[in-house]
């Protein structure tokens, strides 16, 4: 059912997203959210991705435009199995293997840190919780909030592009947050993940 849905609808996201661009043409994009709010698992989500960059790179290579940053937001639910999704990306990074692209997920319910660690095997859950946290003083400035976000992501990506376009990078991501800031857009909670594991005694009784 679902594979019928996303290829009768492929030629419609695919208008879409051309149409998008045809008419912000006089000011190019450095980058483009796609959310997929389906259940973003398995063979579909690859085709909205595809249909999405076939028709981006097609339109600014018609334009004459340098082809902008994607970003693709996949729906969390807790029945997605996104270790296998992030397998089958080598599908597309082999068709759009000229495009760099980056894939990252972070768990964002403590339903789904539990089945990770559970799916690793070395731990037991003892206590798991939410805490929500304002974050106040320097760190909850821009510049700051950039430098805590490059501690943890930095050694991920780096070791995909290269450590010459850190620093470039990382003053984009900067520069977003002194205007989402400047704009009352920042927000300065963040909601922290509580856990309390505990080795597993995997030893053989002798």
């Amino acid at each position: 059912m679902q594979q019928k849905v996303a290829a009768v609808t492929q030629p419609i996201v695919s208008m879409a997203a051309q149409s998008f661009l045809r008419e912000n043409c006089s000011n190019p994009f450095e980058v483009i959210n796609v959310a997929d709010l389906g259940c973003s698992s398995g063979p579909n989500t690859f085709t909205v991705m595809s249909t999405v960059m076939e028709s981006t790179v097609k339109i600014c290579s018609e334009l004459g435009f340098q082809i902008p940053e994607i970003m693709f937001y996949l729906n969390n639910l807790l029945g997605n199995d996104f270790n296998t999704l992030f397998k089958g990306l080598s599908v597309i990074e082999e068709k759009f293997k000229d495009v760099s692209w980056f894939a990252m997920c972070a768990p964002a319910l403590k339903e789904e840190v539990e089945e990770l660690v559970d799916k690793e095997g070395s731990f037991t859950t003892e206590f798991v919780d939410t805490v929500m946290v304002e974050i106040e003083g320097k760190w909850s400035k821009p510049e700051y909030i950039a430098k805590n976000i490059r501690a943890f992501t930095e050694a991920m990506i780096s070791h995909q592009f290269g450590e010459e376009v850190m620093d470039k990078l990382y003053d984009k991501v900067r520069d977003i947050l002194v205007e989402d800031s400047e704009l009352g857009k920042l927000s300065t909670s963040r909601v922290a993940i509580v856990l309390e594991l505990k080795k597993k005694n995997n030893r053989t009784p002798s």
